[in-house]
């Protein structure tokens, strides 16, 4: 059997690391090729294929008007057309895409009209799965708070997540739900769904679209809930001493599933998803960012006491967010994980980073 030829687009973020642990674990004789931003930073800079461990790399500022052709077709000289491709790379950040809106559009719309017209040009065969995102759904049928809602307590503070209730299946979103984004990241995703969809109906390229809900795991860069809190929390044991960790909105909930799932979504997607039709990725069960810190402060080694800032609250946020994950469920993936498994491991992640000391937490 001839190997699969498989290429990762932004193969060292977050997703991308544990998108190919799971690759070489159950795809081994698997041609794994992993793309990422050249260091340079200079277009056309480095696009050459290296062979390094079992797997070839290639650099490509996708960008750049002639980056991906040229990467493309030097990994098709080499190791051959892909038969799939993950096109992870992208910028990801909610706040960021506020505060850079054009950087946004540029490496999420741009680079994926970029990427996908260099590879139609090769193949119309090769399955693409393009990853976007639950925030292109509506604000209103995200559950968005009313005009006029009471901003945070400035004491609010951690509280016992309660035994986990049945989700509220009235309030669950499906593929069907209002699309309207509330931030430039979410428009510029369902923007990149609609490009995928366009090459689909004019070229025939297969192309999958997931729309993950938020996710979380060690690896995590800040910027987002967990990791922030986590982060945080390792820099007080650090220094062993009691103090406060600043946060947002505490009182917001959200449908969380550990990283790995999510990867084995896209895999199973990949596999048997049918092209252009969007597959939610979902628990569809909510914590609220109270109880995320609950189990992190529970779990710390000092004593950690919380502030809420102001300044890290979002002007846009939504108060619920949960997905009905039917559709993907019956191609057969379930999630696997507790997320509380995930928060403790996402915690001694971020204490490895900082070289926190692990010491039991001591009587004040």
């Amino acid at each position: 059997m001839v190997p699969r030829i498989i290429l990762i687009t932004g193969a060292t973020g977050f997703v991308g690391k544990h998108l190919q642990e799971a690759i070489v674990q159950r795809m081994p004789n698997a041609r794994l090729c992993l793309m990422d931003h050249p260091s340079s930073g200079i277009c056309g800079a480095g696009i050459t294929v290296e062979y390094e461990d079992e797997t070839f790399r290639v650099s490509a500022d996708l960008t750049c008007n002639e980056d991906s052709r040229l990467a493309l077709e030097a990994l098709a000289k080499k190791v051959g057309v892909p038969d799939m491709v993950f096109h992870l790379a992208a910028r990801a950040e909610v706040a960021r895409s506020l505060r850079a809106p054009s950087d946004t559009y540029n490496t999420n719309v741009v680079g994926t009209a970029r990427l996908l017209e260099a590879l139609s040009d090769l193949t119309n065969t090769c399955r693409v799965l393009i990853p976007s995102s639950a925030q292109v759904y509506a604000a209103a049928a995200l559950g968005a708070p009313a005009a006029g809602a009471a901003a945070p307590s400035e004491t609010a503070g951690p509280t016992a997540p309660e035994p986990t209730a049945p989700p509220d299946t009235t309030r669950l979103l499906n593929e069907a739900a209002p699309i309207g984004p509330s931030s430039h990241y979410g428009v510029s995703k369902f923007a990149q769904e609609e490009v995928g969809r366009l090459f689909y109906k004019t070229t025939g390229l297969p192309v999958l679209i997931t729309r993950a809900f938020n996710h979380t795991g060690p690896g995590q860069s800040t910027g987002f809930v967990v990791p922030d809190f986590a982060r945080q929390i390792a820099l007080l044991e650090r220094e062993a001493v009691a103090a406060r960790a600043r946060v947002g909105n505490l009182d917001t909930r959200r449908d969380y599933l550990d990283v790995r799932d999510v990867v084995d979504a896209y895999l199973v997607v990949m596999e048997q998803g049918e092209p252009g039709r969007p597959y939610n990725v979902a628990s569809g069960i909510t914590w609220s960012a109270r109880e995320l810190l609950h189990m992190l402060t529970e779990m710390a080694n000092v004593e950690v006491e919380i502030e809420v800032d102001q300044r890290l609250v979002r002007p846009l946020d939504v108060s619920y967010s949960a997905g009905d994950a039917t559709r993907l469920r019956a191609l057969g993936w379930t999630p696997s994980r507790d997320i509380r498994d995930t928060i403790k491991e996402t915690l001694d992640y971020w204490r490895r980073m900082t070289g926190a000391r692990l010491k039991p937490r001591r009587a004040l």
